[in-house]
């Protein structure tokens, strides 16, 4: 199992820093004794969150704060935490209001040996999301033997980064040609689009160009308290999830190719072509969620919107997920497949 550096990610929260590393005081690490760095990023009216971070004890092994020496802001304060892999190799980073389950770092660690040499793989998820950003609604991935899936939308809720894998995309992010994200760039999902102070803007960009996906558990090993902060300005419970606490085992890990349960950046299920015979297999768009624009559509589209051409089939969509109804080939009529090249009469 690899070992990996723990990185808490600070700035005025002292209730939500102090619940964390509760969180990650009460944990399991069996012998291997990993470092805790707490970064603070620098502030006017953080002293106390700076005095719980210098007087806490880590009794797991080092602990290291780091006080940054200007104020950074959110996005440019994880781009520093990342950059920590230069040094401290694989790193576990959470915001101050994620809070763990016992047996987190088993699972990273198990995940991130076995994963880090897969190129296509950008980083690991201790988050397991049951929500969907861009569509706002409830998300519940197609289940399958594995205890993971893949996404290609990246997770800011407690992730894993190995050396190779952030530097891979810091040369990316290094490019500023790269950071343009126009408005009608159809392949990156419309509310992503609109951040403004979002390192994960960029990350979902990266992923797309590049053709690469995070590792997400079924059953989560970190929530979220989204307490009020930088870009959540009321609390919500939103974005907790159940947390594992089945305790130490082996998990059952699978390459990408052999996972059959695999989303693209609009958190649309991409094997959904395999369903059909040519030519639909080949030029299939999927958007179920219908969050995609038209602009982006293949000659045929699989999708629960009302268009104007010519309906191939329809299936129900009482399942979840909505992709089961198609894979399961349920009679209904809300989710359509459309001949893009031919308008309805």
């Amino acid at each position: 199992m690899e070992k990996a550096t723990i990185v808490v990610a600070a700035f005025n929260r002292k209730q939500a820093l102090a619940r964390c590393l509760q969180a990650l005081s009460k944990a399991q690490y069996e012998d291997l004794s990993p470092r805790l760095i707490i970064s603070i990023d620098r502030g006017s009216s953080n002293k106390d969150v700076r005095e719980l971070a210098d007087q806490f004890l880590w009794k797991h092994g080092p602990k290291t704060v780091i006080y940054q020496e200007q104020e950074l802001g959110l996005k440019q304060h994880i781009l520093a935490c990342g950059e920590l892999t230069r040094r401290y190799g694989p790193i576990i980073l959470l915001e101050d209001d994620i809070f763990v389950s016992p047996f987190f770092y088993s699972y990273a660690g198990q995940a991130c040996s076995y994963y880090r040499d897969d190129p296509r793989i950008s980083g690991i998820s201790l988050y397991s999301p049951r929500y969907n950003e861009t569509a706002k609604s409830a998300f519940e991935p197609l289940q399958s033997r594995h205890d993971v899936f893949f996404g290609q939308f990246p997770s800011s809720w407690g992730q894993l980064w190995t050396p190779e894998q952030w530097a891979s995309f810091a040369a990316w992010y290094g490019d500023g040609d790269n950071l343009d994200i126009r408005s009608d760039d159809h392949h990156i999902p419309p509310n992503v689009r609109k951040w403004s102070r979002s390192w994960k803007k960029y990350f979902y960009k990266y992923m797309i160009e590049q053709n690469k996906y995070f590792v997400y558990p079924y059953v989560s090993h970190s929530t979220n308290f989204a307490d009020p902060g930088i870009h959540v300005k009321k609390p919500t419970q939103r974005y907790q999830v159940t947390l594992s606490y089945c305790g130490e085992r082996t998990y059952a890990l699978c390459p990408l190719d052999d996972s059959g349960v695999v989303y693209d950046a609009f958190y649309e299920f991409t094997g959904l072509g395999k369903q059909f015979k040519e030519p639909v297999r080949t030029n299939l768009s999927v958007d179920l969620w219908g969050t995609k624009s038209k602009e982006a559509y293949s000659r045929f589209v699989l999708t629960t919107r009302r268009l104007n051409y010519k309906v191939l089939a329809t299936f129900g969509s009482s399942l979840i997920p909505l992709e089961d109804n198609v894979l399961q080939n349920m009679t209904g009529d809300g989710i359509y497949l459309y001949d893009m090249q031919r308008e309805q009469r």
